[in-house]
């Protein structure tokens, strides 16, 4: 039987798994069927390519520098695993180059598996750059998009955009997702540019790094999410997810957009930093609280006034409790309060209690008192200013007999320090 090159795959079986691909009509190779313990690498693939003489992928020893010229898939929506690791302990500062689009296959598309699949599929597909438990690891992805043609990074559904097709995974540790040099990833000669992301089942960046990636770098319909000490730098759009929830130290510097709001649930952020950003929020659905976060200016975010959005910065405070020879107050009550009823109070907590040194809690300890600092919500009129509100608190202390308060008090210094003097 007759076959054309557009339907011809050279194929390499290395063991009861594992399959590299290489399908010369779309100028692509696909890796599928490579279990969590025993993933697919960049070596692995260069050893692949030499022993079949496609001539698509170089390994540079010397520097542990992989480079695709062309485009490369992982995985499959057929029920097998297929993960794909960037770096490891023997290749700590290993760089993978893709000329093309990398993408990771979803598990599930709406074209080719039924309902009952898509509650059922436990299958991973999975790209890994860096070792969680290893920050001595430093892997490097580097999309090569200097003609301009658009490549881009693909995590879920055909079009990386769907929640109908979802189930590809990315983690990124210690590590670096960047373009060769400096055109950005997703950016196309005239227009439309882009790194479309959609439809994952995870999503998992600690002590990363993504840059310069044109349009939005992690898009909607992320069923999990964990971004944890994420430094953003020049991205179109830093984040944009329909299931996003928490991130906890990041950072959102010379980005377009940093953050489009989630239309699931609250987006709660720990410890970050914006910086230099065009806007540093749009809030579409849902509020944004964020606790101990350092923020260049609050006027660059907008807010949707039909569904009642808003912004609410909150801080850690420190009381100290002196007696009238400034000693220390063991076992002092702490009490804060506002008439002025800031929202998420969830987030809040205005009782606390010193320690041996006159102390409420402080870093690393529980019961620490968090306050509400301003809150801004959509203009009164269209154009106009956002509505603001700067909170103002007493805060009280009773020890035994003895009693002090402080008036008029907005934390504006995350873990902010007052003394208070008990008679």
């Amino acid at each position: 039987m007759r076959m054309s090159a557009a339907v011809i795959a050279i194929t390499i079986c290395l063991s009861a798994h594992g399959a590299v691909n290489y399908l010369p009509d779309r100028d692509l190779l696909w890796v599928t069927d490579y279990p969590a313990e025993l993933p697919c690498t960049p070596g692995l693939l260069a050893r692949v390519d030499a022993a079949f003489g496609w001539g698509k992928v170089q390994y540079d020893e010397a520097s542990d520098t992989c480079t695709i010229g062309c485009s490369l898939w992982v995985g499959r929506n057929d029920g097998s695993d297929t993960w794909f690791q960037v770096g490891s302990p023997e290749c700590p500062a290993e760089t993978l180059i893709v000329r093309g689009d990398l993408r990771v296959h979803p598990t599930y598309l709406s074209t080719d598996n039924g309902e009952d699949w898509r509650r059922g599929n436990l299958s991973s597909n999975r790209l890994t750059v860096g070792v969680k438990d290893d920050p001595s690891v430093r892997a490097r992805l580097l999309i090569d998009n200097s003609d301009r043609a658009g490549y881009v990074l693909i995590v879920g559904g055909p079009s990386g955009y769907s929640s109908e097709s979802n189930g590809g995974e990315l983690c990124v540790y210690h590590s670096t997702i960047a373009p060769l040099g400096e055109v950005r990833i997703g950016e196309k000669a005239a227009g439309s540019n882009s790194m479309p992301m959609g439809g994952q089942k995870l999503i998992e960046l600690i002590d990363a790094t993504v840059s310069d990636v044109a349009g939005l770098a992690f898009g909607r319909n992320m069923a999990a999410a964990t971004f944890e000490g994420v430094r953003f730098e020049r991205c179109g759009g830093a984040v944009h997810g329909t299931y996003m929830q928490t991130m906890t130290g990041c950072t959102f510097a010379d980005c377009g957009s940093a953050i489009v709001g989630s239309s699931r649930f609250d987006i709660v952020l720990r410890d970050c930093t914006f910086v230099g950003n065009e806007r540093n929020w749009t809030l579409l659905y849902k509020p944004l609280i964020a606790i101990d976060c350092d923020i260049d200016s609050l006027d660059k975010g907008s807010y949707s006034a039909e569904r009642g959005t808003f912004f609410i910065a909150k801080r850690h405070v420190v009381v100290q409790v002196v007696d009238a020879q400034g000693k220390p107050v063991k076992g002092a009550e702490v009490r804060a309060s506002t008439p002025q009823a800031p929202p998420a109070t969830e987030h809040d907590l205005g009782q606390a209690v010193t320690d041996a040194a006159g102390r409420t809690p402080g870093r690393d300890a529980t019961g620490a008192l968090v306050l509400s600092e301003v809150l801004l919500r959509a203009p009164a009129e269209e154009g106009g200013d956002p509505r603001q509100i700067d909170y103002s608190y007493t805060i009280e202390v009773r020890a035994g007999d003895r009693s002090g308060r402080l008036d008029d008090f907005t934390p504006r210094e995350s873990w902010q320090e007052v003394t208070i003097e008990v008679q």
